[in-house]
């Protein structure tokens, strides 16, 4: 849905086309795809995630996605996004649902002869979440605001929900909040970096790859940082008669 409040197809912009080249050619192949990701705001990620866990419970069976948002707000806007694509794709490709609720859809017949598969949407406001449940695709949102009282309980409970098998995702994603915290440690304790620094002379973004030698060996996250400026919206021509101020080049340097 565009800001008009029209209905479009979705196509992915800048920052979610980098997103999804850096899982499918960087992290992938080789291992799984356990992200933190920081980010500047409205780049469309919960947007992304949204889609791809759909088009996976939607299509293969026995696949279970949740999305954990900061307040019931935002919450509700995932979910109404959610079912927005089931909404508007092809009735061919609309599985039968079970429950289609507020926060839940379960592709699934009465007779349990269906895709058996689930998209849930919630809000991290209680200790416990997904105890006795399987989870292959966990998109937790703005992280770093999420209530520091409960966030270790509540992470504990949602990530012992996900087997490390392959086609499994756990995303902690959220734009910067203070120092410290449990999004801060994640973030910064990833055993793997990728880091958008700066753009090329093309002005595309240049990716760099690290290896935090001082996490664990078998920490599998990855931390991934995307500023403001790979958003080509965010950006706009330098005046020609532009003079930067003393204060601004020291910035700068």
């Amino acid at each position: 849905q565009t800001m008009k409040g029209t209905i479009v197809p979705f196509v992915l912009n800048a920052p979610q086309l980098l997103l999804h080249r850096i899982i499918e050619e960087l992290i992938r192949p080789n291992r799984l795809i356990r992200l933190v990701i920081l980010k500047a705001r409205r780049f469309g990620f919960s947007t992304y995630f949204s889609g791809r866990f759909y088009q996976r419970t939607s299509r293969i069976q026995n696949r279970y996605a949740v999305q954990v948002t900061h307040e019931p707000e935002a919450t509700d806007t995932l979910f109404k996004m959610v079912k927005r694509f089931y909404n508007f794709s092809p009735k061919d490709e609309r599985p039968e649902t079970l429950y289609n609720n507020t926060r839940l859809l379960e592709f699934n017949t009465k007779e349990g002869t269906g895709l058996n598969s689930a998209f849930r949407v919630a809000t991290a406001g209680k200790d416990d979440f997904g105890s006795g449940q399987t989870i292959h695709y966990a998109h937790l949102s703005e992280t770093a605001k999420w209530d520091e009282g409960n966030i270790e309980s509540l992470l504990t409970s949602i990530l012992q929900t996900v087997p490390d098998e392959p086609d499994t995702t756990v995303v902690f994603e959220s734009t910067a909040k203070g120092i410290g915290g449990e999004y801060y440690d994640r973030f910064w304790g990833a055993r793997f970096r990728i880091w958008i620094s700066k753009l090329d002379e093309h002005g595309q973004p240049v990716i760099e790859v690290k290896i935090n030698e001082n996490a664990p060996a078998d920490n599998i996250y990855t931390s991934i940082f995307f500023p403001w400026f790979v958003f080509p919206d965010y950006r706009m021509s330098v005046p020609v008669d532009f003079e930067l101020t003393q204060d601004e080049q020291e910035i700068k340097e």
